[in-house]
């Protein structure tokens, strides 16, 4: 017998009592895991009801502010459009004259074209924003604020290119990769005079915790002209990094050509003896365009890595050697062609023998017949990649 039944044959019985009485005789009736569930089943509805005049009420709202915004957006980007074609835009006066609604709209559009236009206007955009307050507002997000709200704080102030000083980002940004990596790319896009050497210390404050992609392209951006702070920032610190971190930086490191005189690089040849060899293999890679100085190249153990265990290393080494084309290189990528006892590695030292048409006279202690093998190899693989039969 179901609930409602038993609740049904009760007020059935209890019709003809009075109304004090016919209560009594109920509550007398019913069990209390009975009453207990009627009165649980009361509350739930209430609940769901309450729930759902919120949410009615509160998309009515929305919905009417939303309209308002929309009826003052034209005017806020009519007014915005023709400051920006005015020599004199005096931003002060207008915004005063804005209610919230218009101001908070004009800080959307001065957000949105920040990002699209360049020049004057962009100049000029950045004056609007300054003049909304928005650089006070972000300086004390990224002091005070979440994550959220401190990371939105340095996204205003690298668009609005305020500068800030070295003190303050070291004070309020160190507690997450995404902040620091923001707060780096806020001191690069104001030219600070500190950017590469604070920035560097900000990607890399924590040895134990990776950088995020855009961290990474911030760090190539901070060195990209001139990588001799984070040469003197590895050489004090590389011992501390963790694998990861390692092969982060040597990651921007083999996009640089220029290496300067005065940059620091035993730390970066002892890295040859890292007992990663996904180290190594990065290792190699980063030198590959330092080939042009004839000490870096003498200081190379050449012969360690072409002898080197693992076969992700000696292929590094093949791009290394193939990008140095000097004529000891070419002779080992000769060599490793031939002889060497992976597969993959004689193709690499192959390939880079064909892209430097390097396969000129063969030393006479290296058959014909091992080269021309190589040789096919390269020629079927680079039909595979063709996407034509070998």
């Amino acid at each position: 017998m179901t609930a409602s039944s038993v609740v049904a044959g009760l007020l059935a019985q209890a019709g003809t009592q009075p109304g004090p009485r016919r209560i009594d005789l109920l509550l007398s009736r019913l069990d209390e895991p009975l009453i207990f569930a009627l009165v649980l089943g009361i509350l739930l509805g209430l609940f769901l009801l309450a729930i759902e005049v919120v949410t009615l009420v509160y998309v009515w709202i929305r919905s009417r502010n939303d309209r308002h915004r929309e009826r003052h957006r034209p005017a806020v980007r009519d007014g915005l459009f023709e400051r920006l074609a005015a020599d004199d835009p005096d931003w002060t006066g207008w915004i005063a004259s804005l209610d919230e609604t218009e101001r908070e709209l004009l800080r959307d559009e001065v957000d949105s074209f920040l990002r699209k236009l360049d020049g004057t206007e962009r100049r000029h955009l950045r004056d609007a924003g300054r003049a909304l307050g928005i650089p006070s507002e972000a300086m004390a997000a990224v002091r005070d604020g979440t994550r959220h709200e401190r990371l939105l704080g340095l996204k205003w102030l690298t668009v609005l290119d305020q500068p800030v000083e070295t003190t303050f980002v070291r004070a309020h940004c160190q507690r997450d990769p995404t902040v620091r990596a923001a707060a780096a790319r806020l001191l690069y896009e104001t030219d600070h005079a500190d950017a590469p050497r604070v920035g560097t210390e900000l990607l890399l404050s924590r040895p134990d915790r990776p950088m995020t992609s855009f961290g990474v392209d911030t760090l190539y951006r901070l060195h990209e002209g001139d990588p001799t702070a984070l040469f003197e920032y590895a050489a004090d610190h590389v011992d501390e990094w963790s694998t990861t971190v390692t092969l982060q930086v040597l990651l921007v490191l083999r996009e640089f050509a220029m290496l300067p005189a005065d940059a620091p690089t035993a730390w970066l040849l002892a890295l040859f003896d890292h007992e990663s060899p996904d180290v190594r293999a990065a290792t190699a890679r980063a030198f590959v365009h330092y080939g042009w100085r004839e000490d870096i190249r003498e200081q190379v153990p050449r012969a360690e890595l072409i002898a080197d265990a693992a076969p992700t290393v000696r292929r590094a080494v093949c791009e290394m050697l193939g990008s140095w084309s000097d004529e000891a290189g070419i002779w080992e990528l000769k060599s490793m062609a031939v002889s060497d006892p992976s597969s993959r590695v004689r193709v690499a030292a192959m390939r880079e023998l064909t892209d430097r048409q390097a396969l000129g006279p063969t030393d006479p202690r290296l058959p014909d017949a091992e080269i021309d093998t190589a040789l096919q190899w390269v020629l079927a693989d680079r039909k595979i990649a063709d996407g034509r039969k070998p």
